[in-house]
């Protein structure tokens, strides 16, 4: 690859956090929150689960309402990621 081709997942590629409410459950709206502002302020991809130390404590059932939320709030505008 040279510096004209463009990367598949973009220039700017976010491991974003995954929201949690005050009973530990996942914060869909917060997660919808943190989508669109990544979007908005130039991330191309998003990495759901992965770096940000909280992909241990998710239950199979967990990551895929994450994902499924993440996919549906960047609405085509940012590739999704599942680590």
């Amino acid at each position: 690859m040279n510096l004209t081709d463009k990367p598949p997942f973009g220039r700017l590629i976010t491991a974003m956090i995954t929201p949690f409410d005050d009973q530990s459950k996942l914060d869909s709206k917060a997660t919808a929150k943190v989508v669109e502002h990544l979007i908005s302020t130039g991330t191309n991809s998003l990495v759901v689960a992965g770096t940000t130390g909280e992909s241990p404590t998710l239950e199979d059932s967990e990551r895929k309402e994450l994902l499924r939320e993440v996919i549906r709030s960047a609405n085509g505008k940012a590739k999704t990621i599942m680590a």
